[in-house]
């Protein structure tokens, strides 16, 4: 049975009355609490693939993710479905999504190790970012003009062409998995 629902009028009901309003009455006091046409467990599971699709591993993300855990979901099934998403919503997205499941499905806390928390920190800090889409468009394109990228501090890269673009990115896929590789021995 759905849970009656007032985050929105906790954090926006002052500053948005009539978004929490619709956050907590319609969406979750609504739509969630239809069962008899789709249980919360199933509602969990499109809600998570809708969200990781869309890149955001956010609070919002972690808060279905734990509603998917409480509604029934189990570490196998999140994996599974994570993994089937990946092909259609992104590699990319789904790492980030990965990340941010195995803290939620871990037993307690204690589950994660020190190194495999600061693996996460180090190695999938700005995953969620889709570096394949617009390299895809920019090889379509033959575009060699200034493309501006989020990762390593707002870098620029002028003039140097689409392949040197992608052996950036490449560079930096390799230097992960040699800091992953390295964390390993320790």
């Amino acid at each position: 049975m759905a849970v009656k629902q007032t985050a929105g009028r906790n954090q926006l009901g002052d500053f948005a009355p009539k978004f929490a309003e619709l956050n907590d009455d319609v969406l979750f006091g609504e739509v969630w609490s239809r069962e008899d046409k789709l249980s919360l467990r199933d509602r969990s599971l499109v809600t998570v693939v809708a969200l990781m699709s869309q890149g955001l591993t956010d609070s919002s993300f972690r808060f279905h993710l734990e509603s998917a855990k409480k509604n029934g979901i189990t570490k196998t099934e999140i994996a599974e479905i994570l993994t089937h998403a990946a092909f259609y919503a992104g590699w990319p997205k789904a790492w980030a999504a990965f990340r941010m499941a195995k803290e939620v499905w871990a037993e307690t806390e204690s589950e994660l190790t020190e190194k495999e928390k600061f693996q996460n920190e180090i190695m999938y800090h700005d995953i969620s970012v889709d570096y394949e889409s617009p390299i895809k468009m920019l090889k379509e394109s033959g575009y060699s003009g200034y493309i501006n990228s989020e990762y390593e501090g707002q870098r620029r890269f002028q003039d140097r062409g689409v392949k040197d673009l992608i052996s950036e990115v490449e560079q930096v896929r390799r230097h992960q998995e040699m800091l992953k590789r390295l964390i390993d021995t320790i």
